[in-house]
């Protein structure tokens, strides 16, 4: 079991450490189809679109459903002869309605391929995806046909013959529009012509290379550490790996954080970058509110059961359990430098990244380099605190000259207070009390801390729901 349980924390965290994902901008999606009951509607969720969305819908222009928390409706008056439309409703403020749409009589669509006629061979259709090729927020439909003639005659270099003479036809490859319209021929892909932009290649390469060496830096802030320690610490090379074991061994426990601050990355860069023009101000200031209100929780909840967390390793390694809540804390650190760093993006200047995780860097190797030879692996750990600590203050100061948030400092200073109290009463508890005991004051401690939450940031919701 144990085994099992660090193979999965390994494999979680060497995912990839960037995800800046591009994402289609959608429209609404609606869609009606006659059905027995009335008419079914369906419509998509946008990317952007929190729990708290809700939508309204229309028939013939009159609305008939209000409020609804669900991206479905039946209507049982309604007709293909109706028209239907459906708007968002934010903060309970109604959006612009989405285009109207009649319903389908039938339970299916029909798309009728416009080939090109020139074409000899029989095309018989294989593997689809979709995918808003043309940018106008209605998906086509990316579809491969198979040469039936070319597979029959096992694939000739010429294409298959067809009344003596190669057709030089191949697999075929089309990106149709629903209402069948072809925006792609693969054979018309040799009529493209190609050209080289260097104003646009020179305001490429300054966006991205500051991302190189800021990638570069960032992997040195994870990794140098262990690379030079042997090189540093006091003692044979045997007993320096001895150490650097102990080390790796007691952070698996604090990759929890890792994976935390990576599903993190991983679900916020699309929605950023889905609507960069769009003034998030606001919300990425909530966001990052949030996420320290629940990496901390995170934190303490390791904290609180460490003395089940620790049999993940072995007992000999229990010595170097203390450097998890430091890890810890650089993690956090780095998740906040993380959301923090959108700024630079969104405004291209890239070139702060790489400095802010250059000096990072500097501070890491000279924190090592001075402590190593007396702290042994703690160096390393406290090491990579202060480098994201660096990174995440540099970034917030010069983030605030460049492209000012009104982050909420005051609620999240309370929490951090609050966090460091807990943390201090589970440190005592986990070092004087019983196994059974702490983890009893340490359970309670946690209920506080979510008690907190829920008092100071989601009662006025929860009144505003039970009135409802």
């Amino acid at each position: 079991m144990k085994k099992l349980l660090t193979f999965l924390f390994l494999m979680l965290a060497i995912l990839p450490s960037s995800a800046q994902r591009k994402i289609d901008k959608l429209d609404r999606g609606l869609i009606g189809i006659k059905v027995n009951a009335g008419v079914f509607l369906s419509w998509r969720i946008q990317s952007d679109e929190y729990y708290d969305v809700k939508y309204n819908l229309y028939r013939n222009g009159t609305k008939i459903a209000e409020n609804l928390t669900v991206s479905n409706f039946t209507d049982k008056g309604g007709s293909v002869d109706n028209s239907y439309t459906v708007a968002a409703v934010v903060r309970g403020k109604e959006q612009t309605q989405c285009k109207a749409i009649k319903p389908w009589a039938q339970n299916h669509f029909e798309i009728s391929p416009k080939h090109d006629p020139s074409l000899k061979c029989t095309y018989v259709p294989n593997d689809a995806c979709c995918a808003d090729v043309d940018g106008d927020g209605v998906v086509e439909i990316l579809l491969k046909y198979d040469n039936q003639q070319e597979r029959e005659q096992l694939y000739p270099k010429q294409g298959p013959t067809m009344g003596g003479t190669a057709t030089e036809e191949y697999t075929l490859f089309e990106v149709l529009k629903l209402d069948g319209t072809v925006l792609l021929l693969s054979k018309e892909m040799t009529g493209v012509s190609y050209g080289f932009d260097k104003a646009l290649c020179r305001r490429m390469l300054s966006y991205t290379w500051p991302m190189l060496i800021l990638g570069i830096a960032g992997q040195l802030n994870q990794s140098a550490s262990t690379i030079i320690f042997p090189y540093l610490f006091d003692g044979d090379i045997a007993e320096a790996h001895a150490q650097l074991g102990i080390y790796g061994a007691t952070i698996k426990i604090a990759m929890i954080m890792v994976i935390i601050t990576q599903a993190f990355r991983f679900a916020y860069e699309p929605f950023v970058f889905g609507n960069k023009d769009a003034d998030k101000k606001a919300t990425y200031a909530k966001v990052m509110k949030f996420y320290i209100v629940f990496t901390l929780f995170a934190y303490l909840a390791v904290i609180g059961y460490m003395d089940i967390l620790r049999h993940i390793v072995a007992r000999s390694y229990w010595e170097g359990l203390r450097v998890v809540p430091i890890v810890m804390a650089a993690e956090i650190m780095f998740g906040v430098y993380f959301n923090l760093s959108f700024w630079y993006k969104l405004t291209d200047r890239t070139i702060w990244g790489a400095w802010f995780s250059l000096l990072g860097c500097v501070v890491l190797i000279a924190i090592d380099v001075l402590f190593i030879p007396r702290y042994s692996y703690m160096a390393c750990a406290w090491a990579g605190f202060a480098a994201y600590g660096v990174c995440m203050v540099t970034s917030y100061f010069f983030g605030q000259k460049y492209y000012p948030i009104n982050y909420p400092l005051r609620d999240i200073a309370f929490y951090v207070v609050l966090a460091v109290a807990l943390f201090a009463a589970m440190t005592w508890g986990n070092a004087h009390l019983g196994t059974w005991s702490s983890l009893g004051v340490n359970t309670l401690l946690l209920g506080l801390y979510l008690a907190v939450v829920v008092w100071k940031d989601f009662r006025g919701i929860i009144r505003r729901r039970k009135a409802a």
